[in-house]
């Protein structure tokens, strides 16, 4: 292994195309490198179980359609919501904002770094 800093750039131009091709070398595996940092390792999973992850998260997307939005009942369910339960608004912004913390405190044992 070369360091890309000690090549010239023909050198590195020639040796990456081929090396890309093949699946080795300095430039694939810093990219591989790269977006092992965002992306987490993937595992393959059963039909059945990706089908009702599929559906369980389709739920609540077409609950929303239906009540908040222009092709449901979008003005109806806003005005029932603000004129019987607006008095609750601080209450609710309390509320979500302490689950927000205290989902950020269970969750710091498990951090391995300072950035979390």
């Amino acid at each position: 292994y070369t360091s890309p800093c000690n090549r010239s750039l023909l050198e590195l131009y020639n040796d990456s195309e081929e090396q890309f091709i093949e699946g080795k070398g300095w430039l694939f595996e810093r990219s591989t490198e790269t977006l092992m940092v965002v992306f987490p390792k993937v595992e393959a999973l059963h039909w059945s179980t990706f089908f009702m992850l599929s559906v369980t998260c389709a739920g609540p997307v077409l609950a929303y359609l239906i009540l908040f939005t222009k092709m449901g009942f979008g003005l109806t369910s806003m005005y029932y919501l603000s004129t019987r339960f607006s008095h609750y608004t601080p209450l609710i912004i309390m509320c979500i904002t302490g689950l927000f913390f205290l989902l950020y405190l269970v969750d710091s044992e498990t951090w391995t770094s300072g950035v979390g």
